[in-house]
């Protein structure tokens, strides 16, 4: 069976779309009220704004800005995994597989 082409485009925004809500719901709490001189959270203000400029960067000819934000969603998945990694797999660890797929994802394809 032949894969269906014309359905990638669909695809990628389907993608786009459900990783800046995955990130938006995982750190809305944090959000809601931010203390810019708190390392705490700039960080997850961060990551939900580079999931958001994610998404914009598919509107873009070029695919800078998506690379600059898979990159720092990448980046961040990988500290918060990180941080609420201990010796057993937590499920935590599931709830940041998805973000760091997908920014990987994109870093390595940017709007393609």
């Amino acid at each position: 069976m032949k894969p269906i082409h014309s359905l990638l485009p669909v695809a990628h925004w389907a993608m786009k779309i459900s990783l800046f809500v995955v990130i938006l719901l995982q750190q809305i709490q944090v959000i809601k009220v931010v203390d810019f001189t708190r390392w705490n959270d700039v960080l997850p203000f961060t990551y939900v704004l580079s999931a958001m400029l994610l998404v914009c960067g598919g509107f873009l000819n070029k695919s800078t800005l998506t690379i600059i934000s898979a990159a720092l969603i990448f980046l961040i998945t990988c500290y918060f995994i990180y941080l609420h990694f201990d010796s057993k797999l937590p499920l935590t660890f599931l709830f940041y597989l998805w973000p760091l797929s997908a920014g990987l994802f994109y870093l390595a394809n940017g709007n393609e």
